[in-house]
């Protein structure tokens, strides 16, 4: 029988902060954690003595690769002042960062800390397509790289399945993109800002301006379908603090709740203050 598990006391979520993304030629990967982490200190109601931080969490793949230099847990916290507060990095690929918010979870839901720094940062634009292939391809199965696979060419492979499973094709994560950059212009830090309508307008100025001829689509789809339309890397950083919730209130007014093991940040975080509700409710 599968046990029921739940978390040994409340976490909030008081403050997250996050940096701009894009290609920076002249920051590194301490820069943005920087600009993360005084956006945190900025989110929190009541103010933050980062003095009270017990620990730090910190998501990273794969700077070791990228940029020579490992060490991050260390190197974050020095840089933010909370040492020598114990620090650790996790790495799970593309989860490094949902790992760390996991362990932070957990470490203070144990009774161990109170408050936690967890922080996530990858670095990987200052190198070649070749180069980035070759690094992200570090997290694949041994055998699937010896037999060439890279991280695209896996997901290809995985988006094949589940269409020939489910019945589904190209157009159908097209969908995903365009409802993604439908979002972004909500966010005043993303790198491209802008609806795939709004890429499309902005091509075809360019190419007007240069004197070239204008490329014309159909729709967002036809315009996804174009190799033309490349993805871009970035660098960027998230940071958030967590809290034993029974002093959150003290931070924050409205608290970001955590109510399981976290796989996902964003599907188990409940926006609203349980305190309250448990004054309410004795």
């Amino acid at each position: 029988m599968q046990k029921k598990r739940k978390l040994g006391r409340g976490v909030a979520v008081v403050g997250a902060g996050m940096s701009r993304f894009g290609m920076f030629r002249d920051k590194d990967s301490k820069d943005v954690f920087a600009e993360a982490f005084r956006d945190m200190l900025t989110s929190v109601d009541k103010g933050l003595d980062p003095s009270e931080i017990d620990a730090l969490y910190l998501g990273n793949f794969s700077n070791d690769f990228f940029i020579h230099q490992a060490h991050w847990g260390p190197l974050m916290s020095d840089l933010v002042g909370i040492t020598p507060k114990p620090a650790t990095r996790t790495e799970g690929a593309c989860a490094s960062s949902a790992l760390a918010f996991r362990e932070g979870v957990f470490a203070i839901a144990s009774g161990f800390y109170d408050m936690v720094l967890v922080g996530g940062v990858e670095e990987m634009s200052k190198r070649t397509t070749e180069e980035v292939a070759e690094g992200l391809a570090l997290a694949t199965v041994p055998y699937e790289g010896e037999a060439g696979f890279t991280f695209p060419g896996v997901f290809g492979a995985v988006a094949t399945a589940y269409f020939a499973e489910y019945g589904a094709g190209r157009e159908h994560l097209m969908n995903v993109t365009i409802k993604s950059h439908n979002n972004a212009p909500l966010n005043p830090k993303a790198q491209f800002p802008y609806s795939i309508k709004d890429l499309m307008e902005m091509k075809a100025k360019s190419a007007e301006k240069k004197g070239q001829p204008v490329p014309e689509w159909e729709d967002e789809k036809a315009f996804l379908g174009d190799p033309r339309a490349n993805p871009v890397l970035l660098d960027g950083d998230t940071v958030v603090i967590q809290e034993r919730s029974r002093f959150a209130a003290a931070l924050r007014d409205n608290l970001g709740i955590i109510i399981g093991g976290l796989t996902s940040i964003v599907t188990l975080i409940l926006l609203y203050d349980r305190l309250q509700e448990e004054r309410n409710n004795p």
